[in-house]
């Protein structure tokens, strides 16, 4: 049984006497213990959603900020790359980032960026940007502009978070629990896979043909 998108805190503090944190399989999936059931939590998938919320929430006091570049960076490009930022230079430049060309218009040449996207692989911001402005040619800039942040958000979660297979101590997993707590909707990753999943008792008695 799927967990529905709801309030993780409620969750946990309706039931923090009796769950109980019982272990972690395969260092990735952290097992809690409910009277009935098993919450079985992707430690990857649940920072991941912590981290792509906590994003999207500082990008909206910082992207309208730009950094200015102690030095410029120089990017190459495609053709077809370098005609989609022409034809979107002033979107561009109002939320993403200040560029110039190359005279031979094969390099873009980065003078500022938005603060939100200072700490980010500046090479896969750009491609990432253009990419999604060539899909979204006859879309509005309202739903451009929703669908980069959330792209760049994903990609900056996903690269950042907590790995699957990455040992944690029982403190960190209960630190990263408490932390869940903070946000209202962290049930589903970034890209949609569950973050956490139920084994109910139900379950398992169909499981071993018990009601049959």
């Amino acid at each position: 049984m799927q967990k529905k998108e709801t309030d993780f805190a409620t969750l946990f503090q309706k039931e923090k006497k009796t769950l109980k944190y019982i272990g972690t399989l395969d260092r990735t999936y952290l097992l809690f213990l409910r009277e009935k059931s098993i919450l079985c939590i992707d430690q990857h998938a649940l920072h991941e959603k912590i981290m792509y919320e906590d994003f999207m929430k500082k990008k909206q006091n910082e992207e309208s900020t730009f950094h200015r570049l102690l030095f410029e960076q120089f990017y190459a490009l495609g053709e077809t790359e370098v005609i989609a930022l022409e034809k979107n230079k002033d979107f561009i430049e109002e939320c993403f980032f200040k560029f110039t060309l190359t005279q031979d218009k094969k390099n873009i040449i980065l003078n500022e960026i938005s603060y939100a996207l200072k700490n980010i692989d500046r090479t896969v911001i750009i491609k990432k940007i253009i990419n999604t402005l060539m899909r979204e040619e006859h879309n509005s800039k309202k739903e451009k502009l929703h669908h980069i942040w959330h792209e760049i958000a994903a990609l900056y979660a996903c690269k950042n978070a907590i790995k699957g297979g990455e040992s944690l101590s029982e403190n960190q997993i209960i630190a990263l629990v408490n932390e869940a707590q903070n946000y209202e909707k962290v049930f589903f990753c970034p890209h949609g896979r569950p973050s956490l999943y139920e084994i109910n008792v139900t379950m398992l008695e169909k499981l071993f043909k018990r009601n049959e």
